[in-house]
């Protein structure tokens, strides 16, 4: 499972000290675990009493109280100090717009503005360091400036098909064969604003399933839920 730290919109004026308090709080209760343990990079020999977590960060911000006196450096050292604490996976906006690209839910973020030189420097830097790039919260510009600049697959880690649900989160049919074209996965997204726009239904995800199985193959397809709230069936956001 790839489970992601998250800093929220409340705490986006302090984003490095929530993470900070996030990861902690995180490690601490896995080290308490008995059901799941956490996964280095590569495919590890499986427990089959223990889920396999593979960490990942949904959203870079925070990367701006990292030390370094630019920039640049900042964005060097954590990666750096991150991969030795097993993340392995990275999104660099949530629905916002920060010092590396724009997310689909910032203001003007269907602008032709893609990932700036900071952002194309952290796609070389995640590409060393052989993480997981996911594409799910940029806006198209920035997809595409990450599938140019990087040189190993990237992942839509929760996103659908665009020509069944036109949320702006969902692929168009040619994002979808880029990412395809890689050799990258995407995954299906439950929640129910990007699977229709109105009173969407299991039978209706499933749709996507085979919309994107039919384009390029089932072999690129995963499950990403999107857990959030899911055991709430009371409007148009549930998630199956």
């Amino acid at each position: 499972v790839l489970c992601v730290f998250w800093v929220e919109p409340a705490y986006l004026a302090r984003a490095y000290a929530r993470f900070l308090q996030l990861h902690r709080l995180v490690l601490d209760d896995l080290s308490e675990s008995r059901h799941a343990v956490i996964a280095q990079s590569g495919i590890q020999e499986m427990n089959p009493d223990q889920i396999q977590i593979y960490m990942g960060l949904e959203g870079l911000t925070f990367m701006k109280g990292w030390e370094g006196e630019t920039e640049y450096l900042q964005v060097e050292n954590a990666f750096h100090t991150l991969e030795k604490n097993n993340i392995i996976h990275c999104s660099f906006v949530w629905n916002e717009q920060n010092f590396l690209a724009t997310g689909t839910g910032a203001s003007h973020a269907g602008e032709l503005k893609g990932l700036t030189d900071c952002g194309k420097f952290a796609v070389k830097k995640a590409n060393q360091h052989k993480w997981l790039l996911d594409v799910s919260h940029l806006n198209e510009a920035g997809f595409w400036d990450m599938y140019e600049a990087s040189t190993l697959p990237i992942m839509a880690s929760h996103s659908n098909a665009k020509s069944l649900c036109g949320h702006e989160r969902n692929l168009s049919d040619e994002q979808i064969k880029a990412i395809a074209e890689k050799g990258g996965i995407i995954g299906l997204n439950a929640y129910g604003e990007f699977v229709r726009e109105e009173n969407p239904t299991i039978d209706e995800f499933i749709d996507h399933a085979v919309y994107i199985a039919n384009l390029v193959g089932p072999e690129h397809l995963a499950f990403g839920f999107d857990f959030l709230d899911y055991l709430q069936n009371d409007g148009p956001g549930t998630a199956f």
